[in-house]
């Protein structure tokens, strides 16, 4: 079971839920929600992302597509924003995120037990289990 969603509004991307939204929960099973994205830059660094796409293109979007930049546009025009905490904010994030990359460069590799903790359900409730097969690190 699958719904796509296109949100305009981060607001509005929470009340937009499929009315079948309880279902993974009750049903214990697995189900996608899709929510489509535009990406600003190439796949990669052998992807530029210049050939398939004008650069008037991307600013659009950004301009009045982008749920997050809208948001804040919002919050702008509701005077819970200026320019100088969207700054501060900025420059916060963008300390913690270095702060996690170093944290993550540092540290030891994962084992295999603390790769498929918590992530497979049938894992962590083996009287459970139904499926047959066994777990892709195995």
């Amino acid at each position: 079971m699958g719904h796509l969603r296109r949100p305009r509004s981060l607001r509005r991307a929470g009340k937009d839920r499929p009315s079948t939204s309880p279902w993974p929960a009750t049903s214990s099973k697995p189900s996608v929600l899709e929510i489509a994205t535009y990406r600003y830059r190439g796949h990669s660094v052998a992807d530029p992302d210049k050939t398939y796409r004008k650069k008037a293109e991307i600013e659009e979007y950004q301009k009045t597509r982008d749920p997050i930049q809208l948001f804040q546009n919002t919050l702008r025009a509701e005077g819970v924003l200026d320019d100088a905490l969207i700054a501060k904010i900025d420059t916060e994030a963008r300390t913690e995120a270095d702060r996690a990359a170093e944290f993550a460069e540092a540290s030891p590799y994962p084992t295999v037990a603390d790769i498929t903790k918590d992530i497979y359900w049938e894992e962590d409730h083996p009287e459970k289990k139904v499926s047959q097969g066994r777990i892709i690190f195995d």
